[in-house]
Formats: structure tokens, sequence, C-alpha cells
């Protein structure tokens, strides 16, 4: 367990936690109280507590960490403040590439992204990337993890390198675009963005074949996209073959939740399969079922990634890796079953974020989350490569 805290200039404190074992993502501290060497901690959304003493002398809070009705010693040791601050180096940037910053507007509201397009006498194809789900930004980042990771940047550089364009783009209400009201975001929204993308392009007369490359919950955006807006290819980058509520249950699953939290879960997600929302959700699970996210929840819950790959008459290449954590090998063959159109690629020790990771260790392996010295996994890269140029 790691805990940030900050203190702003008129002297508040603010802090945000860190648990790999529970989750890749942070998790807001909402009450942090520091008084004559006494310190308070309270993670309200894991119902997490803790409560000791500072001591400056070892540079050390000892105390108790209380959770969901238990309690353990914790001694919280200060990290080395050059090692704390220290921004992580980026192993390639896109400023060693020409690019183009675009945008388009979709009823009003401004989408931006980046093209990458190669030197060339004649048309190119090109990759529409399409990042995953939460706040993940067109370089395959998220403002809930700690670092960066730059996997979908690494991913256009490297199709660049081999002659092919690409187009990676900020979803609503993340990185460079304008922030949006969350409960009124819908998975069609997604859906439709992605549709004017691939109108963009189709418009670039430098642009011959148009590939959909989506990543994680862009899988699943991206086939639906391909079929409304006739893409010429497509490519699903460690998505789910099964609804998303079915992943999100088994999810759950392994993060070692009560039976009484299982069973709230199992009931919220009945009820928005009806398109029913919740009024009183369980503290512990508001991370996934709070009140704003729950529309956003149920326009997604009504799709089956089996059936809107089925309707693909295009060539297709489904990619997995052995130590994905969010997403199975299994799915990836639901996917591969469910359209004879589709290469299937299972690339070992290749985990969520497309880098070479050779383990499940849940720590180990989303500390890579937020390494952008990793490289994405050769074998990946070969393989789509390949796919795009045959």
């Amino acid at each position: 367990i790691e805990f940030k805290i900050n203190e702003d200039g008129n002297g508040n404190l603010t802090a945000k936690m860190i648990s790999p074992d529970q989750s890749p993502m942070a998790f807001p501290v909402d009450t942090v109280i520091y008084s004559d060497g006494n310190i308070k901690l309270d993670v309200k959304i894991i119902k997490g507590y803790f409560e000791g003493k500072f001591n400056s002398d070892s540079l050390t809070m000892s105390g108790n960490w209380l959770q969901s009705g238990y309690s353990f010693p914790l001694v919280l040791n200060k990290v080395n403040k050059a090692e704390e601050t220290k921004e992580p180096q980026k192993a390639e940037t896109s400023s060693l590439y020409k690019t183009e910053d675009v945008s388009i507007d979709e009823n009003g509201y401004k989408l931006n992204g980046t093209l990458e397009v190669p030197q060339s006498n004649k048309q190119v194809d090109v990759v529409l990337i399409i990042a995953g789900s939460g706040p993940t930004d067109r370089n395959g980042n998220s403002t809930m993890l700690e670092g960066r990771n730059n996997s979908l940047e690494m991913l256009a550089d490297t199709l660049y390198n081999n002659g092919i364009a690409s187009l990676r783009y900020d979803k609503r209400g993340i990185g460079a675009n304008k922030m949006v009201n969350e409960s009124n975001l819908t998975f069609d929204m997604y859906v439709n963005d992605a549709v004017e993308w691939i109108k963009f392009l189709r418009k670039d007369k430098r642009f011959s074949k148009i590939i959909i490359a989506g990543h994680s919950e862009g899988s699943l955006i991206g086939m639906i996209a391909a079929r409304q807006a006739d893409a010429d290819m497509y490519i699903s980058l460690c998505g789910a073959g099964r609804p998303i509520y079915s992943v999100i249950e088994e999810q759950l699953k392994n993060n070692n939740l009560s039976n009484e939290l299982l069973n709230k879960s199992e009931a919220y997600i009945d009820s928005l399969k009806q398109g029913k929302t919740i009024k009183d959700v369980d503290p512990s699970l508001s991370m996934l079922f709070k009140p704003s996210v729950q529309p956003y929840l149920i326009s997604w819950f009504k799709y089956d990634p089996v059936k809107e790959i089925s309707r693909l008459s295009i060539p297709i290449l489904i990619v997995e890796g052995t130590t994905d954590l969010q997403v199975d090998v299994k799915d990836a063959e639901l996917l591969a079953h469910a359209d004879r159109n589709a290469n299937l690629v299972i690339v070992k020790n290749m985990n969520h974020v497309l880098k070479n990771v050779p383990t499940t260790d849940r720590v180990k392996n989303f500390q890579s989350y937020g390494n952008p010295d990793l490289p994405l996994s050769k074998e990946l890269c070969k393989n789509v490569l390949e796919f795009i140029k045959q």
C-alpha cells in the first residue's frame, strides 16, 4: 500500500492511495487529517481507514489499517523525495515522427487526435487506433494510473516506421477534449465518434485501406464502428469476447470480495441489464456502480461482442496475451470462433497494455502500466504488420 500525500498553498492536505493487489487504479482519499504527529486517512471507496503516528526520526507512520471489518498493524515508510517526484523518462515520443494535430466536430463537440503519416509518393494504409475503457487518452495512458505506458503511441510509431499511417484520438472528456458530464455519456456516443473519424479518414486522399484497431473496450467500439462505416480491416487488441457484465463479474470474483459484496454486485448487474438504475450503492462498490456511470453501463451491457464480430465480413485479426490480467485468452477464442474471417494470435507473455511481462503476479504486472521505457511486445508488432500488409 502506498499513500501519496500533498499539501496545497493554503495548508490543505490531499492524498491518493495505490494498492496494486486491489486495483491498478489509484483510490481517492476522502479525508486527510494531520495534527501533532497524528495522521488519519479515510478511503471510503474501499471502506479503508488508517490511523497512526508520524515518527520524524525514522520517517515512518506506524498505526493500524482497518478495512471491511478487519484491522491490521501497518508501518508506512517514507519514500526518498527525489525518487518520489522523479518524472519517468519517455521511451519514444511522436516528436521523432511527422505528426499532424487534427480534430472533428461531432454535433457541436470537438474531438482531437494525432495523425502520423509516413512520407510516400503513393497512397498508404491508415489505422484508426481506439483506446480502452476509463479515462484513457490517445497514447494509452490513464489519469487513474500512476505513470505512463504510452502503448498506443508506441503502436502508432511502429506503424509509421513500416510505412503505415495512423490516427489516434482522445475520447470525450479525456486529454485535449473538453470535459463532459459523466452521467450523459453512453457507449453509443463512443461508437458514433469512431464512425465520424472513419469518415474523416475516407475524405483524405493520402489513404487507401482503413483499418480499425481497438484496444480493450475499444475492441467492441471498433468492431461496431467498422461495420457501420465500412472499414476495410479490423484488429482486436485484448478485447473481451463476452458481454462486459460477464467480465466484470469475473473480475470482482478474482478480487476476493466478500460473499455479501459479490451478491450485491450481482444484483446491481441484473438491474442494469434490465435497464434499471440503482439508487443506493454500497460504498465499497461505488467505483464501479456509482449513479453517474450507470447510464453508460446500461448502454454498454446490451452489446455482445460475439454477435457483433460475427456481423463483420472483412479480414479480422484478434490478438490476446497470456499474461493479461483483465481479459482472458478464452475471450479471444470466443471472438475467433464467431467469425470465419478471423485470424487468432495468442502472444506469450504479453499483458493488457501490450507489453512483454512474463508474470501474472498482480503487483509486478501492474507496474508495467506506468513504465514508458518498456517496449511493445515484438510478436504483437510482427503479427499486426503482417496482417495489414497481407
